[in-house]
């Protein structure tokens, strides 16, 4: 591989661009709600794979460190209610029903920019650790899934692994401009 630079938001528009490919958003939320797998943390997997192969295991715990307590003081709260909104048609039925969807559209909006920002530190530590790769694998996408599977002890069933070889298939269809 060439020299690695991370540029800002790189993995960022690598994500957008992956995500809206068919098929990956709802694998990517089927590991979030049937595994637990933080999505940012997947997508992070495959662009640091494709960028620059397989993730060191002091570089994987720095982002799950990083996500963990990323997620659940920012992220997840955001996301609670804005799924808590989105199930409670009575109190939407209180307001004007207009107001209360932009009210619940601009949790939404917080929620993707918080999710933005998540990406932008693992960038960023990705950038200040500087490393080079001295492993090389012919898949660095799916052992860089496998070790995230291992640091977290989520079981990599073939339904887990069906789901990530459906995102990670998509990769290709991803430009490397941003």
């Amino acid at each position: 591989m060439s020299e690695f630079v991370v540029t800002s938001n790189s993995f960022w528009n690598f994500s957008l661009q992956l995500y809206e490919q068919p098929g990956v958003a709802d694998a990517c939320l089927q590991l979030q709600n049937d595994y637990g797998l933080d999505v940012n943390l997947v997508l992070f997997c495959l662009w640091y794979g494709r960028e620059k192969g397989t993730i060191s295991q002091s570089m994987l715990r720095l982002a799950i460190t990083h996500s963990r307590d990323w997620k659940r003081e920012i992220v997840q709260p955001l996301r609670d209610l804005r799924t808590n909104m989105k199930a409670n048609q009575r109190l939407a039925s209180e307001f004007k029903n207009k107001e209360f969807e932009e009210l619940r559209s601009q949790v939404k909006s917080a929620e993707l920019q918080a999710e933005k920002l998540q990406q932008l530190r693992l960038e960023e530590i990705v950038r200040a650790a500087n490393e080079s790769n001295k492993e090389k694998s012919p898949s660095p996408q799916q052992e860089n899934f496998r070790l995230l599977c291992e640091e977290i002890a989520l079981t990599l069933d073939t339904t887990v692994s069906t789901l990530f070889q459906q995102i990670a298939s998509r990769t290709q269809t991803v430009s490397d401009h941003e």
